[in-house]
């Protein structure tokens, strides 16, 4: 079985307010937040497994859509 915490991470520079960073975590449950190839190209939670459409920065509170 694989595990779903590995992987590459989802990381973003926010474009408000820049906030740099190389993890991004689930607005939802705030597991880590991963890029699955195998899904199709599509941002997953590694803890709910929820698509991740929209994500919020955690340093200015801007939210948008991935």
């Amino acid at each position: 079985m694989e595990d779903e915490t590995k992987g590459p991470l989802v990381g973003y520079t926010w474009p408000n307010c820049e906030f740099d960073t190389d993890v991004t975590n689930c607005d939802a449950c705030d597991a880590i937040v991963k890029w699955d190839d195998e899904v199709g190209g599509t941002a997953h939670c590694t803890g709910c497994g929820m698509e991740i459409i929209y994500m919020t920065c955690r340093e200015c509170g801007e939210r948008f859509s991935l």
